[in-house]
This record gives structure tokens, C-alpha cells and sequence, in this order.
């Protein structure tokens, strides 16, 4: 068994600089031609590779999935890592945490044999349409915590200044992720489409209010003439139909007729009476069965 060993960061109470503003801060951030985003964040024990096999943390963890997104369609980028090890003593690296009430969290590393499932410690280039995953792990947030700030150096992909990102993290789904970027979007947007259905509904009831009765009186007779039209439109195609049917079927007929067959040919009269009886075939089968 091995066990997890912390990396020392200054935030072990509160978040280091308290002049950031969050106000603004979403789950992604845009700069030119690269988009960084949370995908997810998950409470639970971190998927880990010691040495060459599989394995999880022995305590609970939150792992935090950064989506990198190039959208290029020539340049590559180099991104050096959040978790690096091999950073500039001068520059901090490394992606630090926090929460609306203050409070900042340990970057969580572990022994040189053990490494974080998906973590890029070395960093990666950023190919065209290509997006990287990478996974940093932080001790878990307290309970009342409803927010997950990050705060990552922008110098890790050759940006100025610090990149904001925040998240909601107050409900845990049966997987252990108190946030999904997938499911956020669709969540987000079903609420716009509901939006915009009441927007919609706002808008025509503000329409019907400025009508007048002449208006009205006038938008239903276009309404129900509209309707009356369709009807007729419908039930002339049915006919139609119908007529090309019933012919068919009186052909059938006079086919068995001339077979010799009298008891199927009136059986089939009988049917297109019975089944087509406004059409000229109908009728002119009625005359036939006399």
C-alpha cells in the first residue's frame, strides 16, 4: 500500500490573492485561438497508475478534468502543464483551488512511482482540432462549499495573467461528479429553450392586446375560412383516391367476370359498394349487382 503525499502550497486557509475578481468568471475562458474549460469535476477516489498497474487513492478526492481546445486550423501551441514538475522557480505553474467562502485547497501529489490517471505532469503541444485532457487533484472542498474556483497561470499556455474558471459543484450525481460539462450545456440549454417559449408567449399575448375587435373579428374568419379550406382540399384528395382505387378494383372484377368466376366477380362488386360507395366506380358497380 502507498500512501498520498502533499504537495506544499501556500493556500492551505485562504486563497492566495483576494483581488481576483470572480464576478465574471465562467466553467471556460477564450483567448484568441485556445479555449480552456472544466469538463468535470468529480468527488471520489482519484484514478491513479502506480508503475504500470491501475489503482485508486486511498482517500476521497476531487479531480478536476481542464478541457485545452485549439481552434487553429494552422498554429500549434505548447501548453507546459498545471501540474508540472519542471517549471521556472521565477513563474508558479501549478493550478491552485478555491470556493466562495475563502477557502483554498492542497494540490494533492503523490509518491515518484504514482502518477494521476490522464495528468500531462510534462505538459503537451496543442495540435489543430486536437484537444487535451488534463486531470489536477485537490483535497475535497468543505460541505458548505458550492462554488470550485480555479485559478490557473496563464504562462502554462503562453497567456498573460491568470485564467479564472468557476463551477457549481452544490449537487453530486450517483458517479460521484458534482460537475459535467455535457450535462451543464444541456441543462443550460433547456432552460433557454424554455425561455424563449415564454419570450414567444410574452410576445403574442403583447400582439393579441394591441388588436382591435375589428382586428380579431376579422383574423378569425381568415381562420376559420383557412380551416374550411384545408378540409375541402383533404377530403377532395381522399376522393381522388378513392376513385383510383375503386376503378382498380372494378377491373379486378370484370376480370373474374370473363373467367368464369360469377360468385367472386359479385363478391367484389359488393365490396366496392360497400367500401366506395360516392365514387363513379361504387355506382357503377351498384348498377351491375341489379
Amino acid at each position: 500500500m502507498f500512501h498520498v503525499a502533499v504537495v506544499a502550497l501556500a493556500i492551505a486557509g485562504q486563497v492566495e490573492n483576494k483581488d481576483l475578481n470572480w464576478e465574471g468568471a465562467t466553467d471556460k475562458a477564450t483567448r484568441g485561438d485556445i479555449t480552456v474549460a472544466i469538463l468535470s469535476v468529480r468527488r471520489g477516489k482519484a484514478f491513479l497508475r502506480h508503475l504500470r498497474e491501475q489503482t485508486q487513492s486511498k482517500e476521497e478526492l476531487l479531480s478536476v478534468a481542464i478541457g485545452i481546445f485549439n481552434k487553429s486550423e494552422t498554429k500549434k501551441y505548447n501548453y507546459h502543464g498545471w501540474s508540472s514538475k519542471s517549471f521556472d522557480l521565477e513563474m508558479e505553474m501549478r493550478g491552485r483551488a478555491s470556493d466562495e467562502l475563502g477557502n483554498g485547497y492542497k494540490r494533492i501529489k503523490f509518491d515518484i512511482f504514482t502518477k494521476v490517471a490522464g495528468q500531462l505532469e510534462d505538459g503537451a503541444s496543442i495540435y489543430p482540432d486536437k484537444p487535451l485532457v488534463d486531470i489536477l487533484v485537490f483535497e475535497l472542498p468543505v460541505e458548505k462549499a458550492r462554488e470550485l474556483r480555479l485559478t490557473l497561470p496563464g504562462e502554462a499556455i503562453d497567456w498573460k495573467g491568470p485564467i479564472l474558471l468557476k463551477v457549481p459543484i452544490g449537487s453530486i450525481d450517483k458517479d460521484g461528479y458534482v460537475y459535467n460539462f455535457a450535462q451543464a450545456q444541456e441543462e443550460k440549454e433547456r432552460a433557454q429553450a424554455i425561455e424563449r417559449r415564454k419570450a414567444e408567449a410574452r410576445r403574442q399575448m403583447e400582439i393579441e392586446a394591441k388588436k382591435t375587435p375589428e382586428q380579431k373579428d376579422l383574423e378569425r374568419k381568415r381562420a376559420s375560412e383557412l380551416a374550411a379550406n384545408k378540409k375541402a382540399i383533404a377530403e377532395k384528395e381522399k376522393l381522388e383516391k378513392d376513385e383510383k382505387t375503386a376503378a382498380a378494383q372494378l377491373k379486378a372484377a370484370n376480370t373474374l367476370l370473363k373467367e368464369g368466376k360469377s360468385e367472386a366477380y359479385r363478391k367484389q362488386l359488393k365490396r366496392i359498394v360497400e367500401k366506395y360507395p360516392d365514387t363513379d366506380a361504387g355506382k357503377e358497380a351498384a348498377k351491375l349487382l341489379k
